[in-house]
């Protein structure tokens, strides 16, 4: 999904599934992973646990690592030229913005992790859902309800910022999603959805999925949306999926889960690596590798490299690369 937005398959062939692809579909990839790296981080804070250090010890291991990896690539094609200002951006962006692109996901997991953490220490834990509701309600009006966001003093000039997209990523989808799983561990907790017949339970996933897609339609085609990543219809479906595959277990695929919990994370850390060197070896070959076949081409290197990985039983390089 995550490699859909970045690459648009399908672009090529059909600007209907080109959208489909780019825009729409592929907006579930990082709203889950902050929705079930909150649930499983969160369930740890309410049984008690204390899981801050370790789990920032690894996150900042893999950010580390993999910051290196495209700071090399800045340096060979920018950083020579300007010693110092690489450094400065470097560090920067490292804290701020995400060392790459599409390393925004950390310091908004980050950040998420430590307003999380900070308000089960204070025993104000109750005021999580309420404050991730809030900033989701207020990025959906600077996204998929930007018509109405538009006329809303103060919030207007918010959305007007040339650094919103910063604020929208650690404040209006970070938080959110991250707090998203706290609700679907309160929920798991009651049982109350767990106690629904299967039938009740696929339907409910169902509605949430044509809920989501027709509020997508609403929005894109009344020109109400400047864009449609966030939307409500996005943060009731998460919860709703996550509440439905924890029904759901399948034990007896535990090994190739946890491949895919690799392939996953190496797919989303490398595949701007990928990008880059075909379209290096693009223009000096002079040919063009067209989206769809450049998609496919990419998603089967990062398979089998993550197969590799996986079958070298390697902890450390599993670690960074999940």
């Amino acid at each position: 999904m995550v490699m859909s937005i970045h690459i648009h398959p399908f672009e090529d062939i059909s600007d209907f599934w080109g959208k489909e692809f780019r825009s729409v579909f592929p907006r579930i990839g990082v709203p889950f992973f902050f929705c079930a790296a909150g649930y499983f981080y969160i369930k740890k804070l309410m049984k008690g646990k204390d899981p801050f250090l370790p789990y920032m010890k690894r996150l900042l291991t893999t950010y580390l690592v993999w910051s290196c990896v495209y700071y090399l690539v800045d340096f060979l094609e920018w950083g020579k030229s300007d010693i110092k200002g690489f450094v400065k951006s470097c560090v920067y962006r490292f804290v701020v913005t995400g060392s790459h692109f599409h390393f925004w996901f950390f310091p908004a997991l980050i950040l998420a992790v430590i307003v999380v953490t900070i308000l089960f220490k204070l025993r104000l834990q109750a005021l999580i859902l309420p404050m991730s509701l809030v900033l989701q309600v207020v990025g959906c009006l600077g996204a998929s309800y930007y018509g109405i966001g538009s006329r809303i003093p103060v919030l207007n000039q918010i959305f007007l910022r040339d650094d919103y997209k910063l604020i929208r990523t650690l404040l209006f989808m970070g938080i959110p999603y991250f707090s998203a799983g706290y609700a679907v561990a309160g929920i798991e907790r009651t049982k109350w959805f767990m106690g629904l017949k299967d039938s009740v339970k696929t339907a409910a996933m169902a509605a949430a999925v044509i809920f989501w897609r027709a509020e997508i339609y609403v929005v894109v085609k009344t020109g109400m949306s400047r864009s449609v990543v966030i939307t409500p219809g996005l943060y009731l479906m998460l919860i709703v999926l996550m509440l439905f595959l924890i029904s759901f277990p399948m034990y007896k695929w535990e090994k190739a889960a946890d491949f895919c919990k690799t392939a996953a994370g190496f797919t989303y850390y490398i595949h701007p690596l990928f990008i880059w060197v075909i379209d290096k070896l693009s223009d000096k070959m002079h040919f063009v590798v067209t989206n769809t076949p450049r998609y496919a081409l990419i998603w089967a290197a990062t398979f089998l490299l993550a197969l590799l990985i996986h079958k070298s039983d390697n902890e450390y390089l599993k670690m960074v690369c999940s």
